[in-house]
């Protein structure tokens, strides 16, 4: 049997082949099913299985210097800014508090910290503390300034 478009096919896979319960007695091509020849109509669609969580502990650094932060490219998500992990030649200071942050399957436990620096890591940049609210701030970044009460 040939249909004249996918929306057809479409239509009919959405009112016949009901996931678990397919209709195939009103089913036009039933005879030509591969599903229902081999008897697996009833398994279909197979479920997809969930990954594994991940579980992940990263530290961020609250760098600030003359009234400005050091935020660096975000690594998780493209054109946005972040506040970076630690680095060569950064002196960690005071811890300011954790939080948790999820992202599909990997579960972040943040702790962040103060940091001072001499040198930046490479594509860091300083940021006026009163810009923060207009440049794309991941939201790791946000809630770890949270903690710092910013």
């Amino acid at each position: 049997m040939l249909f004249r478009s996918n929306q057809a096919v479409m239509e009919l896979g959405a009112t016949v082949c009901l996931p678990r319960a397919p209709l195939c007695d009103a089913c036009p091509l039933k005879t030509e099913c591969a599903a229902r020849i081999a008897g697996t109509q009833n398994e279909l669609p197979a479920k997809k299985q969930k990954p594994d969580v991940v579980r992940l502990e990263k530290t961020l650094l609250v760098v600030e210097r003359g009234g400005k932060i050091l935020l660096v490219p975000s690594p998780r998500v493209d054109g946005f800014w972040d506040l970076p992990e630690p680095f060569p030649g950064v002196k960690l200071g005071a811890e300011l508090g954790y939080f948790a942050h999820q992202i599909t399957n990997k579960r972040y436990r943040f702790l962040v910290v103060e940091g001072k620096a001499e040198k930046s890591p490479k594509g860091a940049q300083w940021f006026a503390l009163e810009s923060l609210a207009e440049i794309p701030l991941g939201t790791t970044a946000r809630k770890a300034l949270r903690l710092r009460g910013e």
